[in-house]
């Protein structure tokens, strides 16, 4: 609460009604919903439905959501076919409602609305950044054949200049719309991936570095200003001269108090990221499933974070589910860890 309530960068998100900010209490409120299920031996009908409606939220709040259900799913199964605990068994069920409802929403009730899904190009940032950065630095390897491929595709004649290696919106937004030719355009990238396979790395890594980049008060220009820009254009609203001045004033303070030794590193992304890897290294060490289970919305999250088109462009709101889950996540490991020592430590006792 302290972490949340008192650094406004926090605040800043849990204020706005915005579908990133409740995308992620959705995600952590069904953490805990699952940690009750499995450490607390809760399986009333109640909680199941909760899990469910939990995980419905989930999946309509952002389109990668499903990805999460996904991995839960998959993550129980593993857990039944090794355990088989009655736990997870009954846990399948919410969450396999929770992707009926959400095929049948998105295939199903919105087509017959005439409401048109998202453009698939939201989900090819990797490889369209990969190519453009393949036909900049490598235009004489490219053969006619594949140029015309990937202007079916891209825009090939003023991809290089669009290249930006911190933005794929300038890239992604070329997309012709051709989904047709995507089969063709996969497989001239694949073939590209062969000869220079540095070139895609290094384009991926460029991407997404920033949301593993431990640098101090790194967080906060994306978090603050980007949220706020342009709302006086946006909004058109007049305000007094005195009011206007304290506006800038409070939001120099609230970056200033964001780099305060401590505060700043809680601000940061990288510093969450890290924190999150390391309780998957260390959970996956020590052997406890039901913990491994908690962590996998962290896990799709990072991904998807790696998979996005920036940091740099209000990326932080992206991150938000392994932020908001970090505390809880820290604690419970940590509790249930040590009850591991001391179970093992008694253990020894009984044996000498």
């Amino acid at each position: 609460m302290l972490i949340y309530g008192v650094i406004p960068l926090f605040s800043n998100y849990l204020t706005q009604v915005m579908k990133d900010s409740l995308y992620s209490i959705f995600v952590v409120l069904l953490i805990t919903l699952i940690t009750e299920s499995l450490l607390g031996q809760k399986a009333t009908v109640f909680h199941m439905i909760c899990i469910g409606l939990t995980a419905i939220g989930v999946c309509l709040l952002r389109n990668n959501g499903i990805y999460i259900i996904y991995a839960l799913l998959i993550g129980l199964i593993l857990c039944n076919i090794i355990k088989r605990q009655k736990i997870y068994i009954l846990l399948l069920f919410p969450f396999i409602v929770a992707v009926i409802i959400n095929t049948s929403y998105n295939s199903i009730l919105l087509p017959s609305l005439g409401i048109q899904s998202g453009s698939v190009k939201e989900a090819l940032s990797i490889p369209f950044q990969q190519t453009a950065r393949y036909v900049k630095e490598y235009p004489e390897e490219v053969t006619e054949e594949e140029a015309y491929i990937i202007s079916e595709v891209l825009d090939y004649e003023n991809l290089a200049e669009l290249y930006n290696p911190d933005l794929s919106d300038s890239v992604k937004g070329t997309y012709t719309g051709k989904n047709e030719m995507l089969p063709a355009y996969f497989r001239v990238w694949f073939s590209m991936f062969l000869k220079h396979p540095g070139v895609y790395l290094e384009a991926t890594l460029n991407n997404c570095y920033a949301f593993f980049y431990v640098n101090v008060g790194g967080m906060q220009s994306n978090g603050i200003i980007i949220t706020t820009q342009n709302l006086d254009e946006e909004l058109q609203f007049d305000e007094f001269e005195n009011m206007f001045k304290w506006r800038v004033r409070l939001r120099r303070a609230i970056i200033q108090f964001s780099q305060l030794p401590l505060i700043s590193l809680l601000c940061n992304c990288g510093v969450h990221f890290w924190i999150a890897i390391y309780l998957t290294i260390k959970l996956s060490v020590n052997r406890h499933g039901k913990l491994l289970l908690l962590l996998i919305p962290s896990a799709v999250g990072i991904l998807v974070c790696i998979a996005g088109p920036t940091y740099y462009n209000c990326g932080l709101r992206y991150a938000l589910p392994i932020i908001y889950a970090n505390p809880f996540l820290v604690s419970i490991s940590g509790k249930l860890l040590n009850d591991y020592k001391l179970s093992e430590g008694e253990l020894k006792k009984c044996e000498c």
